[in-house]
C-alpha cells in the first residue's frame, strides 16, 4: 500500500487488507495534456496532510493535519483533522488558509465535508464516539459516521448524526447533489462488493431514506471513496484502487444517465499519477477545480493541486444548457407585453455581469449631505451604460434564451413606461419548467428628466451618482447618469423628494421637488461646482457591509465587497495609509468585546494584504462596545437590524500625498 492508502484506511479505522482479486477495466480518453495546467497550491499545502476539498461561497473548506502541537492519532502519527477555510481570489487562486469553525473542529478526526446549495447545512466525516471520546467497536476498532450541521448565529450548531451510520461500519465522504436531493457516500457496510462501494440516499421529510448501492458498474472488490457529483455537467467523479490505474488511488467519472450502463473513464494524466490521487471538485464552468496528491514534487504527504482544463475534462464537464422561454406581461391586466429589452446578467464573484459590463457600480460618497464620513453606495447602472439587450420580446411578449446550469442569474427586463424589474433566476437547482415569466410594473409616478452638468466647463458630468430620498420615509433611489450626464428618477404621487448629485472632485448639490403623476415628464439640471477631491487625509470610510463568520472574527466567504472597493482605492492611491477600526455591539462583555473587535480589525487587515496591499501601510484598533452609532446601550432591548447598525469597521486614511487633478478639455472632465 501507499502511503496515502495507508492513512486513509487507517482513518477509516483500520487497515483492510484485501485478498487479490481482478481488477476491473475503466475506459481511457486521451486527454491533450497541453489543455490541461496543474499546480501545486503552496500557500494552501503543508507538511502533512491537506486533501479533499469543497466548495463554499468564494473558497473551499478541506481537511488538514497541519497543526505540530496537540492530541496526535498514535496510528499514523499526525494530530487529528481539523477543517480549514481558503478565499479564493477571481482567477481561482487559494488565499493564506484560517481555521474554518471552532464547534466542529473537535478532538477526533473531521474528515471530508459537503454543503448544501445555500450554505446553510454542511455534512461531514467524524470518528464514532461517545461523550467526545472515540468509540470502538467490539472489535476494537473505531469507525467513521456522517454528520450534519445546520449554520447558526455565531457558528455551526444542531450537529446531529445521520440515520444511516451504524457502529460495525465506517461511512464517509459525503457529496450532495444539485437538488440537496441525493448524498452520496462511502461506506464498507455489508452487502456490498468488497472493500469500500459508493452509495446514495434520497433526501426524505423526516432525514434521509435508506442506502442505494450503485451497483457493479462502478464498484469494485476493492474501494471506491470521495465522491463527487458535478452537478453543472451532471458528472460522478470518484477515486477507486479496483481497476487498471495508473497507480494507487485513480480518479475516474462516469455519466450520472449511465451508472448502471458505463463507461467507467479514468480521466488520465495529468490528474492521475503513480501514487495516489483522489478528491477532484470542479468548479460550475467546468474549468478549474482542485484535487489532492502524494506525488512527488509535493510540500508534504498528501497535497492539494489546482487544475485549469479550459475545454472542461474530455469537454465532458461544461455546463448543461438550458433553453428557456420569458415571457413578459403587464402585472396589472395580464397582458403580454411586445418590445421588452431583455439584459441577462450572471453572477461572477461578488457582482453580475453581461458582455463584461458590471450591473452594479460602488460608488464613495458622503454618509449624509453635510458630512464628511464616506460610505460605498453600490448603485445599479443605467440602461445606457449597460450594453445592447440580448434579446427582445415578439408581439406575444415572448422571447427564447439559454441559460447555463448550476449559475445565477439577474435578468433585466426594460420598457418605456414601466418600472425596471431586476429578476434574480438561479439553475443551482435545475428548473422543472422550460418557461419563465416576467410581471412587469407600470409606471404610477411622475418622471424626472435630469441633466447634471459642470459649473466651470458647462460640460454633461457622466458617472454622477444620483440620491432621490422621499422625505416621507428616507427611502432611497440610487442612480448614475450616463455619458451624456442624464438620468430618469420616478417620483410617486404627493411626496417630497430631495434629489442630490455626487461626483469625485465637485461638490454636492441637491435640489427639492414634489411627486405629481398628473404631470407630465418634467426636465430639471443640476449644476455642480468643482471642489477638492473628498478622499483626503483625515477621511473616514465606513464599512458598514462586512460580515464575519460564525467563529466570531473571520469575514464570512464573499460578503466584503467594501472591502474590495478598499484595496482597489488603496491601488490607485499608493501612498495612502490607513488605520482599521473594527467596533461591536453591546452584547457580551466588554473585554470580551474589545479582543472581539481587534480580532475583526486583524481580519480585514489579512484581507487586504491578501489581496496585495503592503501590511505596512496598514495599521489596526479594537474599539468594542464602547462607541456605539445609536441608542442600543448594554440593557436597552434593540432588533438585530439595530446591533448590526454598530457592528461596522471604520477606515481612517492617516496618510494621502497624491493630489487629484481635475482638468477640461471639449466639454469632457479628466
Amino acid at each position: 500500500m501507499t502511503k496515502s492508502i495507508s492513512f486513509l484506511l487507517f482513518f477509516f479505522g483500520a487497515v483492510c487488507f484485501l485478498q487479490a482479486q481482478p481488477l476491473k477495466k475503466a475506459y481511457r480518453l486521451a486527454e491533450d495534456p497541453n489543455d490541461v495546467v496543474v499546480k501545486n497550491e503552496t500557500i494552501i499545502n503543508s507538511a502533512d496532510l491537506d486533501f479533499s476539498p469543497a466548495y463554499l461561497e468564494s473558497g473551499i473548506v478541506f481537511p488538514s493535519a497541519r497543526f505540530t502541537a496537540g492530541k496526535r492519532d498514535k496510528k499514523i502519527n499526525t494530530t487529528f483533522f481539523e477543517l480549514f477555510y481558503a478565499d479564493l481570489d477571481p482567477n481561482h487562486r487559494a488565499y493564506k488558509p484560517r481555521p474554518f469553525s471552532l464547534e466542529l473542529n473537535s478532538t477526533l478526526h473531521e474528515g471530508p465535508v459537503s454543503f448544501s446549495n445555500d450554505g446553510s447545512t454542511i455534512f461531514f466525516t467524524r470518528n464514532n464516539s461517545s461523550k467526545g471520546l472515540q468509540k470502538a467497536d467490539k472489535d476494537g476498532v473505531t469507525r467513521l459516521k456522517i454528520f450534519s450541521a445546520k449554520r447558526g448565529i455565531f457558528d455551526w450548531e444542531d450537529i446531529t448524526e445521520l440515520s444511516f451510520n451504524a457502529d460495525e461500519f465506517s461511512c464517509v465522504h459525503p457529496a450532495l447533489d444539485e437538488n440537496n436531493g441525493r448524498l452520496y457516500f462511502s461506506s464498507n457496510m455489508p452487502g456490498g462488493f468488497g472493500g469500500y462501494d459508493l452509495y446514495y440516499v434520497e433526501a426524505t421529510d423526516a432525514g434521509f431514506g435508506d442506502p442505494v448501492n450503485l451497483g457493479a458498474t462502478i464498484n469494485s472488490s476493492a474501494n471506491e471513496l470521495f465522491p463527487f457529483y458535478h452537478a453543472a455537467s451532471q458528472q460522478l467523479f470518484f477515486s477507486s484502487n479496483g481497476y487498471e490505474g495508473q497507480g494507487g488511488l485513480d480518479i475516474y467519472m462516469i455519466s450520472e444517465v449511465a451508472y448502471n450502463e458505463g463507461p467507467v473513464i479514468n480521466v488520465g494524466s495529468p490528474f492521475n499519477s503513480d501514487v495516489d490521487d483522489l478528491g477532484i471538485i470542479i468548479n460550475a464552468k467546468g474549468t478549474q477545480g482542485f484535487f489532492s496528491s502524494d506525488r512527488i514534487g509535493g510540500l508534504g504527504k498528501d497535497d492539494l493541486y489546482a487544475f485549469e482544463s479550459p475545454s472542461g475534462i474530455f469537454g465532458k464537464t461544461r455546463p448543461v444548457s438550458i433553453p428557456m422561454l420569458l415571457s413578459t406581461f403587464d402585472q396589472s391586466t395580464g397582458q403580454q407585453l411586445a418590445n421588452v429589452d431583455i439584459r441577462v446578467f450572471e453572477k461572477r464573484g461578488d457582482g453580475y455581469y453581461h458582455n463584461g459590463k458590471s450591473l452594479f457600480e460602488a460608488v464613495l460618497l458622503p454618509s449624509s449631505e453635510a458630512g464628511s464620513n464616506l460610505l460605498f453606495k453600490s448603485s445599479r447602472k443605467g440602461l445606457n451604460n449597460l450594453g445592447s439587450p440580448d434579446h427582445r420580446t415578439d408581439t406575444s411578449g415572448e422571447t427564447k434564451t439559454q441559460f447555463l446550469s448550476q449559475h445565477e442569474y439577474v435578468i433585466l427586463a426594460s420598457k418605456p413606461g414601466y418600472e425596471i424589474l431586476e429578476f434574480p433566476f438561479s439553475t443551482i437547482s435545475l428548473p422543472k419548467d422550460t418557461s419563465l415569466r416576467l410581471p412587469m410594473t407600470p409606471k404610477i409616478c411622475q418622471t424626472i428628466n435630469g441633466l447634471v452638468r459642470s459649473s466651470l466647463s458647462e460640460g454633461p458630468l457622466p458617472n454622477a451618482l444620483i440620491k432621490v430620498t422621499s422625505t416621507l420615509n428616507q427611502a432611497e433611489q440610487i442612480l448614475l447618469t450616463d455619458k451624456f450626464g442624464r438620468f430618469s428618477a420616478c417620483l410617486t404621487n404627493d411626496e417630497n423628494y430631495r434629489i442630490t448629485s455626487y461626483k469625485d472632485g465637485f461638490s454636492p448639490t441637491s435640489l427639492n421637488l414634489k411627486g405629481d403623476a398628473s404631470k407630465g415628464a418634467e426636465k430639471i439640471s443640476m449644476v455642480m461646482d468643482p471642489s477638492q477631491p473628498k478622499v483626503t487625509e483625515g477621511s473616514v470610510i465606513i464599512l458598514e457591509n462586512i460580515y464575519y463568520d460564525f467563529n466570531k472574527y473571520n469575514i464570512r466567504a464573499g460578503a466584503a465587497r467594501e472591502l474590495e472597493e478598499l484595496a482597489q482605492l488603496m491601488r490607485l492611491y499608493p501612498s495612502m495609509e490607513i488605520l482599521l477600526t473594527a467596533h461591536t455591539d453591546v452584547r457580551g462583555n466588554g473585554s470580551y468585546n474589545i479582543d472581539l473587535s481587534i480580532n475583526r480589525a486583524r481580519s480585514a487587515e489579512n484581507y487586504l494584504i491578501d489581496r496585495g496591499i503592503n501590511e505596512e501601510r496598514i495599521k489596526i484598533a479594537g474599539r468594542g462596545e464602547t462607541q456605539p452609532r445609536n441608542h442600543c446601550l448594554e440593557g436597552v432591548a434593540c432588533s438585530e437590524a439595530e446591533h448590526e447598525y454598530n457592528r461596522r469597521t471604520e477606515v481612517l486614511i492617516t496618510k494621502l500625498q497624491e493630489q487629484v487633478a481635475i482638468r477640461y478639455e471639449l466639454n469632457d472632465p479628466k
